[in-house]
C-alpha cells in the first residue's frame, strides 16, 4: 500500500484550492484538480473520499494558523485574571468561527449531513476538538468545590453556548450583518463573566 506523505497531501490541497478558488465550488469537479496535480482522478480518490470532503479540507487548512493563535491565548500565565483570559480568547474565537470559510464549511456539512459525516467530522477535529483547550484553562483555574455535575466539560460547554449562540446562529442563517469588533468584544466580555462570577470564587 502506498504511503500518503504530508507533502502529496499538501499538494493535493494546494492544486483543489486554486480550482476552487478559480471555478467555484459547484463548478470545480475533482477531474480539473486531478489535472491541475498533473495526476489522475483516481489519485485524488486516495485522499478525499469526494469533492465536498476536498473542499472542507481546503478550507480549513487555509485557517489552521488562525486557530492556532486563538488558542494559544489559553496558555497564559496564572498571574493573568480567568476572566481576562476567556475574554481574549472569546474575541479571538469568535472572529475564528466568524471566518466566511468556516461558516460556508459549517453550512455545507450540515446541508450535507443526510448524506454523510465528512463535514461534522472535519469541522469537529478542528474546532470542537480545540475547545479541550478550554477544558484545561478551567481545570487549572477554577476550584473543584464550585462545579456543577458535569464538571469541567459541562462548564467549557455552557462558556462556548454563551459566547457563540447569538452571533454565529445568526450568520449561519445569514440573518442581519456580520457583527462587528465591538459586537464580538461585547460578548466575549459576557461569556467571560459569566464563567469567573459562577465558578471562580465558589
Amino acid at each position: 500500500m502506498r504511503v500518503k506523505t504530508d507533502s502529496q497531501r499538501v499538494s493535493v490541497l494546494e492544486a483543489a484550492g486554486e480550482v476552487f478558488r478559480e471555478e467555484g465550488y459547484e463548478r470545480a469537479s475533482m477531474n480539473q484538480v486531478a489535472k491541475r496535480l498533473g495526476g489522475s482522478k483516481g489519485t485524488l480518490y486516495n485522499y478525499f473520499s469526494s469533492k465536498q470532503e476536498l473542499f472542507a479540507a481546503v478550507m480549513l487548512s487555509s485557517i489552521e494558523g488562525v486557530a492556532f493563535d486563538a488558542f494559544h491565548l489559553l496558555e497564559a500565565e496564572a498571574d493573568i485574571p480567568l476572566e481576562e483570559v476567556l475574554t481574549a480568547f472569546g474575541a479571538a474565537y469568535l472572529r475564528f468561527l466568524l471566518r466566511e470559510e468556516l461558516l460556508e464549511i459549517t453550512r455545507l456539512a450540515i446541508a450535507e449531513a443526510k448524506a454523510g459525516d465528512w463535514g461534522v467530522r472535519l469541522y469537529a477535529e478542528t474546532v470542537e476538538a480545540g475547545l479541550k483547550s478550554v477544558e484545561n484553562l478551567l481545570a487549572r483555574r477554577l476550584p473543584s468545590r464550585t462545579l456543577p455535575e458535569g464538571g469541567i466539560a459541562a462548564v467549557a460547554r455552557q462558556y462556548r453556548a454563551v459566547l457563540t449562540s447569538d452571533l454565529i446562529e445568526r450568520r449561519l442563517r445569514d440573518i442581519g450583518r456580520a457583527p462587528d469588533e465591538a459586537a464580538i468584544d461585547q460578548a466575549s466580555r459576557a461569556a467571560a463573566a459569566l464563567i469567573v462570577r459562577a465558578y471562580e470564587g465558589g
